[in-house]
């Protein structure tokens, strides 16, 4: 069973018409109207906005998203969200 796919550089579509690899956290930060943060599992991810997160390029700064603003996505994955019982 396929429970995530990603796309990487060469990838032409966009979330909301306006995300797409090569864009930065501040850019999904204004498109979605709320701070990217970094789940249990490291993932980025935006809050009230689940099934899907990406990764940017590395970080120059301190290890902390608010710092990385300007980081580039390059990668952005869709995933299977499982019910927890």
């Amino acid at each position: 069973m396929i429970d995530q796919i990603g796309v990487f550089d060469g990838y032409q579509g966009a979330l909301h018409g306006r995300i797409r690899v090569g864009s930065t956290i501040a850019d999904m930060e204004e498109v979605f109207g709320a701070q990217v943060e970094e789940d249990e599992e490291d993932k980025l991810i935006v809050p009230g906005s689940p099934g899907w997160c990406f990764e940017t390029e590395s970080w120059s700064e301190n290890q902390i998203v608010a710092e990385n603003r300007h980081a580039r996505i390059t990668e952005i994955c869709v995933f299977l969200v499982r019910d927890e019982d």
